[in-house]
């Protein structure tokens, strides 16, 4: 999902996001939305998302202790307000990602 797609979603949307993590605390992810490029490759958009991350939200790849900043995730979740989403499903890939 483009950054003016989040934008324009409405409450309770499905989205799928790729985020570069910025910091986390307690229950909140705050990031950076990342675009497409190709499979390996995201570029910034300069956009910040807040993230609502309970400890119990599965990861299908990676855990809550590689959400450190410079991470890039993909995240499943429902939107809820203006640049801000509660997340279903989180898998790290910084591992096979990079961001130019």
């Amino acid at each position: 999902m483009t950054a003016s797609q989040f934008a324009s979603s409405s409450t309770g949307q499905n989205v799928i996001l790729a985020v570069r993590v910025n910091r986390l605390a307690r229950t909140t992810l705050d990031a950076e939305l990342l675009e497409r490029v190709n499979d390996s490759l995201y570029k910034k958009t300069g956009k910040t998302v807040a993230l609502y991350l309970p400890e119990e939200t599965p990861f299908v790849m990676g855990s809550m202790a590689d959400l450190k900043p410079g991470a890039i995730v993909f995240v499943y979740g429902v939107a809820t307000t203006s640049g801000r989403a509660d997340v279903k499903k989180v898998v790290v890939v910084t591992a096979y990602a990079r961001v130019e």
